[in-house]
């Protein structure tokens, strides 16, 4: 009889030890449960941030593609009448078209 109650006495007390480390391991894979689902959502908005700074950075990037385009087409502006000027001016100062008409 002493050895049948020294078996159950035993097999309780693991049966509670066993029961104890189940709620313990449950509560642990609840917490990492939690913190597994704040991860995931940290990382989804970083996603969100660097998709949105991509963007933000492809139309900058193409705003300054169109600047440099204009400024481009107003320099070949600018040099193209200052050339158109200065080629009035040489006609005017040596007067090639007349002197020419004169001597034929």
């Amino acid at each position: 009889m002493e050895i049948l109650a020294f078996i159950l006495g035993i097999s309780t007390i693991a049966f509670i030890v066993v029961v104890v480390v189940m709620f313990m391991n449950s509560k642990k894979i609840k917490e990492l449960n939690k913190q597994i689902e704040n991860l995931k959502s940290t990382c989804n908005e970083i996603y969100s941030n660097i998709n949105n700074l991509e963007n933000r950075t492809l139309d900058t990037i193409k705003e300054v593609e169109l600047n440099q385009l204009r400024e481009n087409e107003d320099i070949i502006r600018f040099v193209d009448s200052r050339v158109d000027k200065l080629e009035d001016k040489i006609y005017k100062n040596f007067d090639i078209k007349q002197n020419q008409s004169k001597n034929y």
